[in-house]
């Protein structure tokens, strides 16, 4: 399968996505610096290492000419500063660090840690100010880790993902372009989030879905293995197998028209009502039931 794509130079790309890397108070989200820099390595060897836009802008083109991978984290776990960054800095690898606003802003610990009576420390402000000036691309994770597969009054989505998306741009100057859903899976996405999603100005939304992104494919939603796990599930993942090639679900939801205009980085949540077509994108997945994991 691998000898077909490079002929027809027809590449699907794939996203990992880890949460901490440290050699202390092992969990499911997190990985040792070895295993992290041994999956970098690993990587290197079969794919070149792109950022989120060079996937998302190529999902569209005629070919892709060689396999792409991207590196994202979700949260902001406060270790990552003293290993990963630096490790993606040397390497030269890009980025993008998702964030959750309200526990880095209060410097309060994640839910999920508390729950175990594991409190881990997040990032600070200032961490991810020094994160994003080492060319770390930055992308909004909601502001309290809130299951968007629930139901939510507008007022809370909107301070969620649009006054979380304007924290970030204040903290960093970048533009925040993605969204990475809590979670990540079929059972936390609803079409009102997928709504606020584009009306805070994002381009695109990742999930957890864990599997490739096609030619032909959206762009507005990507697909994303989770990469905490050890290096030979990831290099499991991360080969081709024909069959979990042949399993397709199909993830509906109703296109937001108005995630066109979703690079305009000065783009608010007060835009007028916007009429959304109904579009199915295949997703080439068999969708994981909802775990405990982030």
């Amino acid at each position: 399968m691998a000898r077909q794509f490079e002929a027809s130079q027809q590449w699907p790309a794939a996203i990992l996505f880890y949460h901490r890397v440290a050699n202390s108070e092992p969990n499911g989200w997190s990985i040792g610096c070895k295993d992290f820099s041994d999956q970098l390595d690993f990587v290197a060897s079969i794919a070149k290492f792109a950022s989120l836009d060079e996937i998302r802008q190529s999902q569209h083109a005629s070919v892709r000419q060689q396999r792409m991978i991207a590196i994202t984290f979700d949260d902001g776990y406060g270790e990552n500063i003293e290993w990963a960054i630096p490790e993606l800095v040397r390497r030269n690898i890009p980025c993008t660090y998702f964030v959750t606003t309200d526990n880095v802003e209060h410097e309060r610990p994640f839910p999920h840690d508390v729950q175990r009576n594991r409190p881990l420390r997040p990032n600070t402000i200032s961490e991810i100010q020094a994160i994003a000036d080492a060319g770390i691309q930055i992308g909004g994770h909601t502001q309290t880790h809130l299951d968007l597969g629930r139901e939510w009054p507008v007022e809370r989505l909107r301070a969620e993902l649009c006054d979380s998306r304007k924290k970030l741009q204040d903290w960093t100057g970048q533009p925040i372009d993605f969204f990475a859903i809590p979670f990540g899976l079929q059972c936390n996405i609803t079409q009102a989030a997928i709504d606020m999603i584009a009306e805070a100005g994002y381009r695109s939304f990742v999930s957890a879905f864990g599997e490739w992104n096609f030619l032909g494919g959206d762009d507005f939603h990507l697909c994303r293995f989770h990469g905490d796990a050890c290096t030979e599930a990831v290099r499991n993942w991360l080969t081709f197998d024909p069959r979990r090639m042949k399993q397709r679900k199909i993830l509906n939801y109703r296109f937001p028209t108005i995630a066109s205009n979703a690079s305009d980085s000065s783009a608010s949540c007060d835009s007028s009502p916007t009429a959304f077509p109904t579009v199915s994108f295949p997703i080439n997945s068999v969708y994981p039931t909802c775990s405990n994991y982030e």
